[in-house]
């Protein structure tokens, strides 16, 4: 089976082990709770079981726990929800994603350093490339 997408829940849950590290369904649950998430600890530990049947994580007992952590890499699985994104929502185009951004919610001046920055890196690694 291919590396599935998380769905939006599973992408919180992965956000917390990968923040944590390591968690008991527990402590996702608790950290869940404190973000404001109205769910059921049993439901918390359905997610994570689909979700090892998708591969998104993994797990190790511990005890009469199970302590998960994340299978997919952080960074990889932003890139791939934004490049399905780009494709599925805005037919490839980059510029169209980014001014639907900027509509949805204005950057800060912060931001538009930021963003000015990483065009520069960009820029430089494509000149280096050629």
């Amino acid at each position: 089976m291919s590396e599935q997408l998380p769905t939006d829940r599973e992408l919180q849950i992965l956000g917390v082990l990968w923040a944590r590290g390591e968690c008991t369904v527990r402590e996702v649950y608790e950290e869940l709770r404190g973000q404001g998430e109205a769910l059921a600890q049993n439901t918390v530990q359905a997610f994570l079981r689909l979700m090892t049947e998708k591969k998104l994580v993994t797990y190790r007992q511990q005890g009469r726990a199970f302590v998960y952590q994340a299978a997919v890499a952080e960074k990889r699985t932003r890139g791939r929800l934004v490049s399905s994104l780009v494709q599925r929502a805005f037919d490839g185009a980059v510029d169209a994603l980014v001014q639907s951004a900027f509509d949805a919610k204005p950057p800060s001046e912060a931001e538009l350093q930021r963003l000015e920055e990483l065009l520069k890196q960009h820029r430089a690694g494509k000149k280096k490339s050629r």
